[in-house]
């Protein structure tokens, strides 16, 4: 099994390798930063709790921040597609997404649901690092003070942690509504199945995204042991 801070450095590096891709990259807590914030300071005598939280919260601002602004994004977009559709008039989500599908086509959904997926991996991410950020405090804390006691209710009803449930929805409903498209078309243009080869690699790209960085870790912990390996006997 991979620990989060390496499966968490090499999204970040596959982030980086696709910025080129996206005009907007989004906000990704800095989990190693802070949790060895929480080994110094109680490494020390002073055991100060009070940087710690300071920068959790600041972290979870941004996080908060980060997911307002792009689903505001998302549901702008979707609904400036449809705005000359009687019927989008007071739309709730379901209904707009339902109205935006058949409007754009293909291409343009699968990109929504892209970017819709890629919102809820973030915030799936950013959840988990507060999460454990606040457990490995806790863990080394040597005062009665807890901190699962007053930050993970922040975080729990931060919007981004609520959020992922209607984002799960979203992404179902766009899939369906794909699928029915799919179903429509003939696959005996070679137009679309080209789309169709694209919209495979995408999903492969992101579906198993956990998996990939999970291998890349792995491989690169082997490297590392037998660089360190090999330098071992040329000492010796």
């Amino acid at each position: 099994m991979v620990k989060f801070g390496r499966h968490l450095q090499f999204f970040l590096e596959n982030e980086e390798q696709g910025k080129e891709c996206s005009s907007s990259p989004h906000y990704i807590v800095p989990y190693t930063e802070l949790r060895d914030n929480i080994i110094y300071n109680y490494a020390s005598s002073s055991h100060d709790s009070q940087p710690f939280e300071i920068a959790w919260r600041k972290a979870l601002q941004f996080a908060s921040e980060d997911f307002r602004e792009s689903i505001t994004s998302c549901w702008s977009t979707i609904f400036e597609a449809i705005r000359n559709i009687p019927n989008a008039r007071g739309a709730t989500l379901e209904a707009a997404l339902r109205l935006f599908t058949p409007t754009v086509g293909i291409t343009e959904s699968r990109d929504l649901l892209v970017f819709l997926k890629k919102i809820h991996r973030t915030a799936s991410l950013n959840s988990e690092a507060l999460r454990k950020l606040v457990k490995k405090f806790d863990k080394r804390g040597q005062t009665s003070k807890s901190f699962s006691t007053f930050l993970l209710p922040e975080l729990y009803t931060s919007n981004f942690s609520i959020g992922m449930q209607s984002l799960d929805v979203a992404i179902n409903i766009l899939r369906e509504l794909l699928d029915d498209l799919d179903e429509y078309h003939s696959d005996s243009t070679v137009e679309y199945k080209e789309e169709k080869k694209i919209t495979a690699r995408r999903k492969m790209s992101f579906d198993n995204e956990e998996t990939m960085i999970g291998r890349r870790a792995n491989e690169m912990l082997w490297l590392r042991e037998t660089v360190f390996t090999i330098q071992k006997v040329e000492v010796t």
